[in-house]
This record gives structure tokens, C-alpha cells and sequence, in this order.
């Protein structure tokens, strides 16, 4: 499984503090790994590890008139809404984790409402 498809422990910690909690087939334990729902060892705190796949549903094609983009340079995934003329929003947000680059814009998305 490739870690970088699921949201870190911290970014996860991040979206679910932020009241945001998505169903999901995975989560993280203390001890740092990611478990499927069901196999989660018993009595072990756990914090939901959506993937990508899971972020991308939530967050809407357009905000405010501009377009959602995403887009990679070098080892950082960068994520924003921007209109026609390619201009960023006010908010735009960069990780070397692709899942934590949208689960921080999908946040953002949710504190503007």
C-alpha cells in the first residue's frame, strides 16, 4: 500500500479536529501504520485515513467561480481554485503528500462556507 495515496496521521488529525469526518476503508493507529476499518487492533485509538480518492468526492468542482486545480512540480502537489485566466484564489495549498494537499483545501473549503 502506498502511504502517500491516504492522508498522514497528522493531516487526518487536522480534517477530523476541523469537525470534517469522511467514511472511509482505512484508518490510522498509535502505532503509526494504517489498518483497514476492520482490522484495526482492539483497544488501539484510531483516526480515520481517508484516501485521495475519498478527499477529491467532497471537495465541489468550482468555488466562488473558479475551478478546482491540482497539479505536480518536482515532489510537491499543489492544489487551488482558480478562474479562466489561471489566477489563484486567495487560498492555495502545497505538500509532498498529494492525499494532505487536499485534505488542507477541502478544510479551507468547509471554513469558508
Amino acid at each position: 500500500m502506498n502511504s502517500l495515496n491516504y492522508g498522514s496521521r497528522e493531516a487526518c488529525e487536522r480534517l477530523f479536529k476541523a469537525g470534517i469526518v469522511l467514511e472511509t476503508e482505512h484508518w490510522h493507529g498509535w502505532d503509526g501504520r494504517i489498518y483497514r476499518k476492520d482490522e484495526v487492533p482492539y483497544g488501539t485509538a484510531r483516526v480515520p485515513a481517508p484516501s485521495m480518492a475519498e478527499v477529491w468526492r467532497e471537495l465541489p468542482g468550482t468555488f466562488n467561480g473558479a475551478d478546482i486545480e491540482i497539479w505536480k512540480v518536482a515532489n510537491y502537489t499543489y492544489c487551488s481554485y482558480c478562474d479562466g485566466n489561471l489566477q489563484l484564489t486567495e487560498h492555495s495549498i502545497s505538500n509532498t503528500n498529494p492525499a494532505d494537499s487536499l485534505i488542507d483545501l477541502l478544510i479551507w473549503v468547509r471554513s469558508q462556507k
